[in-house]
């Protein structure tokens, strides 16, 4: 990263960050940088800017195969199978009573990791859960490029990941771009999709196009179940102000 001035930060190669809680005044990626969240981060910033090359990603990036609070269920020894991990739905389930992983957490306040999903012995490992991106933009936030938590895809007959958390709270919300929670897929044969995490977004003002924020399951031997999307800004009777 370049410091552009004392509190700056222009990130225009790709940087990992590991959780914790991080704060800036004016925040810029570009130049086709990714800011890596790896696990659960905190971003606090006057100004958060992402051109359209650029990209926040947590993609696969919460929970490992097997793990998390919605894990998907491995396949039985000898066989293949896995189940889809859960969190903003229930995930896919496999072959062979490789049970997809339940639904967990907030809605409203989505801060949890995706979970993993089963894994198949002998064949292939679950994919990793996507990871919780939490912004807190005191101003702007302009989304030109892409903010993604979403899971990975099964190894060869296991279960996807579950899609992670995008929870953002912003004065104006800009841009064009795109955010994604989206569940893994589940692999043939008999893996099952992971279900998709979980975004909300909240804002005073916006001219952002809302149908650019999808929280899919992924495909598998029994689909993983979709996750939950809020878009939630002020109106008249119940105004929002979170700065």
């Amino acid at each position: 990263p370049n410091l552009a001035s004392a509190g700056d930060l222009v990130v225009n190669s790709n940087m990992t960050w590991i959780s914790g809680e991080y704060t800036y005044d004016n925040v810029t990626i570009t130049n086709g940088a990714t800011l890596i969240f790896d696990g659960a981060v905190i971003l606090n910033a006057t100004n958060l800017t992402i051109d359209s090359t650029s990209s926040i990603s947590a993609d696969g990036k919460g929970y490992s195969a097997g793990s998390g609070p919605g894990a998907g269920v491995g396949g039985p020894v000898h066989l293949y199978g896995g189940g889809g991990g859960g969190y903003g739905g229930n995930g896919g389930d496999g072959a062979y009573n490789s049970f997809g992983g339940i639904a967990y957490g907030s809605a409203i306040v989505p801060v949890d990791l995706g979970s993993g999903g089963g894994s198949s012995p002998g064949w292939g490992s679950g994919g990793a859960g996507g990871g919780a991106v939490r912004l807190i933009v005191s101003d702007t936030l302009t989304v030109n490029g892409n903010i993604t938590a979403n899971g990975q895809n099964g190894g060869a007959g296991s279960g996807g990941g579950s899609g992670g958390s995008i929870y953002v709270t912003t004065k104006i919300l800009g841009g064009s771009g795109a955010f994604s929670a989206n569940g893994g897929d589940g692999m043939w044969p008999g893996g099952g999709g992971g279900a998709g995490g979980r975004i909300a977004i909240y804002y005073n003002f916006s001219a952002f196009p809302g149908e650019n924020t999808i929280a899919k399951g992924g495909i598998g031997y029994k689909n993983g179940e979709d996750g939950t999307v809020i878009i939630h800004g002020p109106s008249l009777d119940t105004p929002i102000t979170f700065f």
